[in-house]
C-alpha cells in the first residue's frame, strides 16, 4: 500500500522525482494487539515509462487511493529553527562575550 501511495502521489505530481512515505500501525489500545510496525519507503523517477504509467493506474484504481475528491488539502509551514526578533532577544552576540582585554591571551 505504501509503495501504491508513493507511485500514485508521482504519478499525479509530475513536477516532483521523489516521494517518501511513512506508515505507522494504530495504537494498541486501537487495534487490540500489542507492539506494532513501522515501514518508511523512498521511491525516485527520474523518467515515466508507459510501464510506470498503467502501474501507478492499476494501483489507483485497485486501492481507490488519492482521489481528488476525497483529499483535504492545506497549506503547511514550519520553520526548523525559531525566528529571534532581535529586539527582544536577550541572548549576547559575540561583540559582548567576547574576552576584553585579549592581551591577557597567553602565548606560546
Amino acid at each position: 500500500m505504501l509503495e501504491a501511495y508513493c507511485l500514485v502521489l508521482l504519478s499525479q505530481h509530475r513536477h516532483l522525482n521523489t516521494a517518501v512515505g511513512i506508515a505507522l500501525d494504530a495504537h494498541s489500545s486501537q487495534t487490540g494487539r500489542r507492539g506494532g510496525s513501522e515501514d518508511l519507503y523512498a521511491i525516485r523517477i527520474a523518467e515515466w515509462t508507459p510501464e510506470l504509467e498503467a502501474e501507478a493506474t492499476r494501483l489507483k484504481e485497485a486501492y481507490d487511493i488519492l482521489r481528488e475528491e476525497r483529499l483535504n488539502k492545506r497549506l503547511v509551514s514550519h520553520d526548523e529553527f525559531p525566528v529571534i526578533d532581535p529586539t527582544t532577544d536577550d541572548r549576547m552576540s559575540w561583540p559582548k562575550r567576547k574576552p576584553k582585554n585579549r592581551s591577557k591571551r597567553r602565548r606560546w
